[in-house]
């Protein structure tokens, strides 16, 4: 399938958007990228590695020139490589002091739901509070 559009609500969308995997022709399946997120559990680990492996792919091929034009696959290596290491200190940066939270995508009231019914301030009635004719 590929890139579907929506990294807020896909980690595979979000992996492939991290590693800049969004054009026509892919470099992985859905397939691998699910794997990468299957395995590592991050979006930005999972990027990561999956970065990583590009540059593995890259290094052992060859640069090639003919006449004006040239591949330069040390380029890309390079690249990924680097962007592998960003996306592993980003992944890190998420994890300092080893908390790990996922993504808030819905603030909901959970406090209310640790007291006893008598004491939740939704059982409580309002009261008018200052002068509302200021």
């Amino acid at each position: 399938m590929s890139y579907g559009g929506d990294p807020l609500n896909d980690p595979l969308d979000a992996i492939r958007r991290a590693i800049g995997d969004i054009g026509d022709d892919p470099e992985f399946t859905d397939e691998e990228i699910s794997y990468y997120y299957t395995t590592y559990g991050d979006i930005f680990l999972a990027a990561s590695n999956a970065a990583s492996d590009l540059a593995a792919y890259y290094a052992r091929r060859v640069n090639k020139s003919i006449g004006s034009r040239s591949i330069s696959n040390d380029q890309l290596f390079r690249h990924y490589t680097e962007l592998a290491d960003r996306l592993r200190a980003q992944a890190t940066a998420r994890k300092a002091g080893s908390i790990s939270m996922p993504p808030i995508r819905q603030i909901t009231d959970s406090v209310s739901s640790n007291f006893p019914a008598s004491q939740r301030l939704s059982d409580i009635d309002v009261e008018p509070f200052g002068d509302d004719t200021a």
